[in-house]
């Protein structure tokens, strides 16, 4: 039978991990898929209630690891990749997400599956139930000017970035930059939260960056696939939907502005100036 893989990452934040698994568990096919939560080393109320919630369902096709210490997001995802699957099975997809996602198509799993191969990454729609906004395509094209202007003021100063992101809270239309596509495209970049990929793009040599902490993901990604001549193609026939909470603050904090400024110096250094 063809299984697809699904890695959810889960850091003191039992009841989205616990709700997202609910979603999933209401699909035809669950049976088809596998899941991994991977736990970051929560604190041991958030692993004990998903721990709890495994069992008392009897779910045989969950597991769940947890982690010696935060490995962040991809960090996670890696160690489960290259550690926690049996390398004599081969899944058709895996399946890298947030666990703040909720999934409602009963044929989400039959969808993946006819779209699978025509891509290395599948980037779905992706529902933001916060402000209703499709976070997809995340970046359509490599090239853009906007968004070099952007960094090379925000990346300036912490000063600096508290400013923008009071502009933009102040003046900017919350409607500017709403997605809504609804034509299959390939993109350049697509949004982290939810990533569906292929067999090819393992095959071809493609892997996960795990050496920074957050905020790197998809731009990496995205010149990894260049590397490997490969594709994101965005399908707008799968959806998911975002819950936008999670556990990082959305506060410009100084150490969120470091651990940003880190990852953007990483990705300039190592795949270019983006």
């Amino acid at each position: 039978m063809k299984k697809g893989l699904i890695i959810t990452v889960n850091y003191n934040s039992h009841k989205e991990t616990i709700n997202y698994i609910k979603s999933l568990s209401k699909l035809d096919k669950f049976n088809y898929l596998d899941i991994i939560i991977a736990d970051n080393s929560s604190n041991m109320t958030h692993y004990n209630e998903i721990l709890h919630f495994v069992k008392n369902n009897a779910f045989n096709n969950i597991d769940l690891f947890k982690m010696e210490r935060n490995l962040s997001y991809f960090g996670a995802a890696r160690f489960i990749i290259d550690n926690k699957i049996a390398k004599e099975f081969r899944y058709e997809f895996i399946i890298v997400s947030n666990n703040d996602i909720l999934v409602e198509d009963n044929n989400f799993v039959d969808k993946i599956f006819s779209n699978i191969r025509k891509a290395d990454i599948l980037a779905p729609k992706i529902i933001s139930l916060e402000n209703q906004k499709n976070q997809n395509p995340f970046q359509k094209s490599k090239f853009n000017l906007k968004n070099k202007l952007f960094h090379i003021f925000y990346y300036s100063s912490f000063f600096v970035a508290q400013i923008i992101i009071l502009v933009r809270k102040l003046f900017v239309n919350k409607n500017i930059g709403m997605n809504s596509d609804e034509k299959e495209m390939p993109i350049y970049a697509a949004h982290g939260s939810f990533l569906i990929f292929s067999n090819s793009f393992f095959d071809k040599g493609g892997y996960i960056d795990n050496k920074f902490f957050l905020y790197a993901e998809e731009n990496t990604l995205a010149e990894i696939v260049l590397k490997i001549n490969g594709m994101i193609l965005y399908v707008p026939d799968i959806v998911v939907y975002h819950e936008s909470k999670g556990t990082v603050d959305k506060r410009l904090t100084k150490e969120k502005y470091l651990i940003q400024k880190e990852a953007h110096e990483y990705f300039n250094k190592n795949y270019g100036e983006a």
